[in-house]
């Protein structure tokens, strides 16, 4: 796998583009930037495309060269997203890789948790958190973003920007709190400390 996904960068001569499920702080931006640095990959940009259907699509139309989607939790298990895109659009599966994964529970600034009535994320986030949630925010109301929203961090963005209520928190990386100015109101949230998620480096067929 490796040979190969060397030999084609090479073989390109120019900056690679990557396309990601996430966007900017994603798990799928920290899976991409493990994988290239695990590969020596230096010459790249992301390219940012919030689900693996716009992944998938952009890898079929050649207009990413590689790309970078999340396909199983050890706590959530499958990622639909990934597998329904997989059936849509042809792509070739290069490699599969983990990281682990640290949930963090994020707030506008000075907002406190007793304020808080919605707790926002991707339907995977929530799978991997809810023993946590059940137990500690039982009285909070969860949801998922809808679409680009979908994403955990565009969600954080969002929530920064004012463009949901305050009373809303979302579950993202620690990287979206730095990134966009939001206060960590808790971490851990995953149900086991060891919470791996597989990802695939993909080509265009």
């Amino acid at each position: 796998m490796l040979c190969d996904t060397r030999e084609y960068v090479t073989n390109i001569q120019k900056k690679i583009r990557i396309g990601i499920q996430g966007g900017k702080g994603s798990f799928n931006e920290e899976a991409c930037r493990t994988y290239c640095k695990d590969n020596t990959i230096t010459d790249y940009e992301i390219v940012y495309l919030y689900t693996s259907d716009r992944v998938l699509k952009a890898l079929e139309a050649r207009e990413v060269d590689f790309g970078v989607a999340a396909i199983e939790n050890s706590l959530g298990g499958l990622v639909w997203e990934t597998v329904h895109a997989l059936s849509e659009f042809n792509c070739k599966i290069e490699s599969y890789f983990q990281i682990i994964i640290n949930h963090a529970l994020l707030g506008v600034p000075g907002v406190t948790i007793t304020e808080i009535d919605t707790i926002l994320s991707h339907p995977q986030a929530l799978a991997q958190t809810q023993g946590t949630l059940a137990r500690k925010y039982h009285n909070k109301q969860l949801a998922s973003g809808e679409g680009i929203l979908v994403d955990q961090a565009t969600a954080a963005g969002a929530l920064a920007r004012g463009e949901l209520p305050r009373s809303t928190a979302v579950i993202a990386s620690r990287v979206c709190a730095e990134l966009f100015g939001l206060d960590i109101l808790a971490e851990g949230l995953q149900d086991m400390a060891e919470n791996f998620t597989s990802f695939l480096w993909m080509t265009p067929r």
